[in-house]
């Protein structure tokens, strides 16, 4: 008969139930469908997280070399562990608390070898079976004479047990051993404990290795990085001017909200791999923290590439090269996310996906047209985009995510599944990177500006709403089984 033995009481799994046959058996517990029997939607839960079993009529939980670990009673275990009602069992975000489990066996190591010391069976009194071993001593101690003494015990024990209940008083010191295992002896004997039972390993969280500690890596090198975005404020950004001897308390303001976005960045990774239960619920998906530093991390690289690509005698100065690298390194610590993150599978992206990407391309698409119209205009004076490197860093980038939106449209039709999740991610990013050129060619300017300009600031803005929201409903279509076919 089936009987529930644990109950997810906290987390976005909360209410559901674990049932075990009575006669033993096990489940595992994970995320993949395929691989186990309770499926939970909890992002931070590996594929196969972890196996409950009745072994030997006692209910035992094991960890399967998940990622987050799993912990009984806020201790994470290393091997399989004994369980007992009202148990409270970590897993992923939630906590499951053990409902019912056998009652656990009772090593019978005082009370065992008595009943075989007794040589001939006192069948005829209930309570005095325990005491013929330690009364014979008495008696053979009572002939004066010490060499018979050791005859006597063969024919003693018939008239023993009458003596014991005529003289309570000489077996009074052998009752108190005794009736402490009689009394914790209820329970019907059962065989050995479970073989394989540990207790939880101390301290065992506090290890990092493989993905927690690939994760740390990461944030590390992106807070590092920040901190240098941040004295790159100070150094020569273009034409021999820094960012803050510019002049343009906007263009500082954007600089430090593009940063202040990256050390964020940083913070939520770093907790990610030390502390996950820190970091607040929206933000514990690895693909939304990658979005996060995709978006912040091409800001600050479009915002660099200004500073490079414009044309002036002086020519770019050491703080747009470090901006550059802030951003590229914030950069890679989101695909390194993206590969290694644990988060659940993702489908292939659907139609909608498709067109939002699509309607990215068409952003992009405004940017290039603005690209070779006017920029900068006052009086007679005005420039083309094209007659300055940055309007053709601007055409060039808008091309190359023309094209990335396309490989999820091809991918789409063609049946590649993860080639079209690709695309949209490296359309995130690009987007990003021509809202920073652009925002910042727009704001680092003294004299008014043209068309060209404002009808490229709008094109990479809609390209980068539209293809962070498709990046946001591809995530939340995570688990969608693939039609055939799909890779």
């Amino acid at each position: 008969m089936a009987r529930e033995v644990l109950e997810m009481v906290a987390g976005p799994d909360a209410g559901v139930r674990v049932a075990l046959d009575e006669a033993g058996g096990e489940v595992l517990i994970g995320r993949d469908p395929a691989q186990v029997g309770v499926v939970l939607a909890d992002p931070r839960i590996s594929r196969r997280h972890a196996r409950v079993a009745l072994d030997l009529e006692a209910l035992v939980v094991e960890d399967l070399g998940s990622t987050g670990g799993t912990h009984v009673n806020g201790l994470r275990i290393e091997g399989p562990v004994l369980l007992r009602e009202g148990d409270r069992i970590g897993l992923g975000q939630g906590e499951a608390v053990v409902l019912w489990a056998p009652p656990p066996p009772v090593a019978a190591t005082e009370a065992g070898p008595v009943p075989t010391d007794t040589g001939a069976a006192p069948t005829d009194i209930g309570p005095a079976p325990p005491a013929p071993t330690p009364v014979p001593e008495p008696v053979a101690a009572a002939p004066p004479p010490p060499a018979p003494a050791p005859p006597p015990p063969a024919p003693a024990p018939p008239p023993m047990s009458e003596a014991a209940l005529a003289a309570p008083p000489p077996p009074a010191p052998a009752p108190p051993p005794m009736s402490e295992p009689a009394l914790a002896a209820p329970p019907p004997p059962a065989a050995a404990p479970p073989p394989a039972r540990s207790a939880p390993a101390p301290g065992g969280g506090a290890r990092l290795s493989g993905r927690p500690l690939l994760l740390l890596i990461s944030g590390a090198v992106a807070a590092l990085w920040t901190v240098l975005g941040l004295v790159s404020i100070l150094l020569s950004f273009s034409g021999g001017e820094s960012i803050a001897g510019s002049g343009q308390a906007f263009l500082i303001i954007l600089t430090i909200l593009f940063l202040l976005g990256a050390a964020g960045f940083s913070a939520l990774l770093i907790l990610l791999a030390v502390r996950a239960t820190a970091v607040p619920a929206p933000f514990r998906s690895t693909r939304m923290l990658a979005l996060i530093g995709l978006g912040v991390g091409g800001l600050i690289t479009g915002e660099a590439f200004y500073g490079l690509t414009l044309d002036t005698r002086a020519g770019a100065g050491a703080g747009a090269w470090l901006l550059l690298f802030s951003g590229l390194f914030l950069l890679g610590a989101a695909v390194v996310l993206l590969i290694a993150g644990d988060a659940p599978p993702l489908g292939p992206p659907s139609w909608t996906v498709v067109w939002l990407v699509a309607g990215a391309a068409g952003g992009a698409l405004l940017v290039a047209i603005g690209s070779g119209l006017t920029w900068y205009s006052q009086g007679r004076f005005s420039v083309s985009g094209l007659r300055v490197d940055a309007g053709d860093a601007a055409l060039a980038f808008a091309i190359v995510t023309i094209l990335a939106a396309a490989v999820p449209v091809v991918a789409r039709l063609a049946g590649w599944g993860r080639v079209g999740r690709i695309g949209v991610w490296s359309v995130v990013g690009l987007a990003a990177l021509l809202a920073g050129l652009m925002i910042t060619a727009l704001t680092a300017v003294d004299i008014s500006r043209g068309v060209g300009l404002v009808l490229g600031l709008i094109g990479a803005l809609a390209a980068l709403g539209l293809a962070v929201t498709a990046a946001v409903l591809m995530t939340r279509e995570a688990g969608r089984p693939a039609p055939a076919g799909w890779a």
